[in-house]
C-alpha cells in the first residue's frame, strides 16, 4: 500500500524527493540563542523539519543517587538530565 501525505506544503511519498529532518538533541546546552542558531543552521543546510525532544528530567529518571541511578558526577543523574532540557522558552 502506497501512502502519500503533505507536511509543511511538501508532498511526502516514494515518488517525491526526501523530506530531510534535522535533530537538535541536547546540543543547545540550555541556551536559547544556541537553540535558535541550530534551527537556523539546519534550515541553511537544507533541512525541511527539525526534531526536538520535550521532556522533563523527572520523566526520564528518578531522583536517586544509588544503585543503577548512581553516576560518578558531583550531580545526581536527575540533575545531569536536567542539563539536557530545552530552554524554557522552547518547551
Amino acid at each position: 500500500m502506497q501512502m502519500d501525505l503533505s507536511l509543511a506544503h511538501r508532498r511526502i511519498g516514494r515518488q517525491y524527493p526526501p523530506f530531510i529532518i534535522a535533530e537538535m538533541s541536547g546540543n543547545h546546552n540550555q541556551s536559547l540563542d544556541r537553540a535558535l542558531a541550530i534551527v537556523e543552521a539546519a534550515a541553511q543546510a537544507g533541512a525541511h523539519g527539525l526534531k526536538i525532544q520535550t521532556y522533563t528530567a523527572d520523566t526520564m529518571t528518578l531522583d536517586l543517587a544509588e544503585g543503577e541511578f548512581f553516576i560518578a558526577d558531583p550531580n545526581s543523574l536527575l540533575e545531569a538530565v536536567e542539563k539536557l532540557l530545552l530552554p524554557k522558552p522552547l518547551q
